[in-house]
């Protein structure tokens, strides 16, 4: 796609882990949508009807600078054209978007897979401009031992048990959580520094009502009135459970790959030897590109695919490779339990 950009009616700046990205459109409400950024999350919502699932700070921490930035690391454009079908331009750190996008926020029922919802291309875009500038994305939820210090690393891809996973932790009060989606990573001086990610959770209400009661009432929240938990997601802010530092410096590291399910007997668990460097190199690789490379539609129409690049791709392996030569990697596992059982062993 080929056109000249026009000069935006709307900016909003933001910044997400010191890299400044600015947003600009001629349509403001397309920027501006709290269901998108900056929404306070409820205690309920349903699944299609409640929109703060959408919202990005279930990705990452995000920053609303007043004014824009003298250095802008990406910019994001977003053109209104009423009548027309949807197009997009990536080139680095650089999107330019053309469309009725109007219409497609209007008539498109899951809007997570959009614009600006927390599935969709800015959330996959955003991933690269952290990579451009060192800092790596796992698709994980991060725990820290609270008498040890050591980190969990709890990898896997939708629907796998992380979250899960994630309550039994918290519920054990053993851990404090450091990201709940993704968990950023970077390397400095040669050494693993993993830095403070967001701590809100979409989790389904079922896992809460019965897997962990206890935590529902340390949360304070009142879910009385759903009628059917297990086809309700909720988001909640666990920042009670989150950690008070900003990055933690070369921790004791370990992995956990879950598959949680319910109704599962005895736990059982398959190390994966730490050794065996080409199989944890290959796992590590493929969890860090999931997000970028897993968008096949937005708004259900618009073919996006893979924002990946083949020099994206060979720094995130060298990263691995970093992180295997220097990171104090202790333990791998496959985990096969049920929410209530899912820590034994571990």
């Amino acid at each position: 796609m080929s056109r000249q950009a026009r000069n935006p009616r709307s900016t909003r700046p933001i910044r997400v882990l010191g890299a400044n990205l600015l947003l600009s459109s001629d349509e403001p409400s397309l920027i501006m949508a709290p269901e998108y950024f900056g929404g306070t999350p409820h205690p309920l919502m349903r699944q299609g009807l409640g929109w703060e699932i959408r919202c990005q700070e279930a990705n990452c921490r995000l920053e609303y600078p007043d004014a824009p930035p003298k250095r802008i690391d990406s910019s994001f454009e977003v053109h209104q054209e009423t009548g027309t079908g949807p197009r997009l331009e990536v080139a680095g750190d650089r999107v330019v978007a053309v469309g009725d996008w109007l219409d497609l926020e209007t008539r498109t029922r899951d809007r997570r897979y959009s614009l600006f919802g927390n599935q969709g291309i800015f959330f996959r875009h955003l991933l690269t401009v952290l990579e451009r500038r060192g800092v790596y994305s796992f698709h994980a939820c991060g725990l820290v031992e609270k008498a040890t210090g050591r980190v969990c690393l709890v990898l896997g891809e939708r629907g796998s048990g992380k979250s899960a996973l994630l309550l039994a932790a918290l519920a054990s009060g053993r851990f404090l959580t450091f990201g709940t989606e993704i968990v950023h990573a970077g390397l400095e001086e040669g050494r693993l520094v993993f830095y403070r990610g967001s701590v809100r959770n979409n989790i389904r209400l079922g896992h809460l009502l019965y897997d962990f009661p206890g935590l529902v009432e340390s949360l304070g929240v009142d879910f009385a009135e759903v009628a059917n938990p297990w086809n309700t997601k909720v988001q909640l802010d666990l920042a009670p459970f989150g950690v008070s530092w900003e990055r933690l410096d070369d921790p004791e590291l370990h992995m956990i790959i879950p598959r949680i399910e319910e109704n599962l007997g005895e736990a059982w668990i398959d190390p994966v030897p730490v050794d065996d460097l080409g199989r944890v190199k290959r796992t590590l690789v493929e969890n860090l590109s999931d997000k970028i490379v897993s968008l096949a539609l937005a708004y259900e129409c618009l073919p996006v695919g893979s924002l990946d690049t083949a020099e994206l791709l060979q720094a995130r392996i060298a990263f691995v490779d970093g992180v295997l030569a220097t990171a104090r990697f202790r333990t791998a596992h496959h985990l096969f339990a049920s929410p209530k059982n899912c820590l034994e062993g571990l």
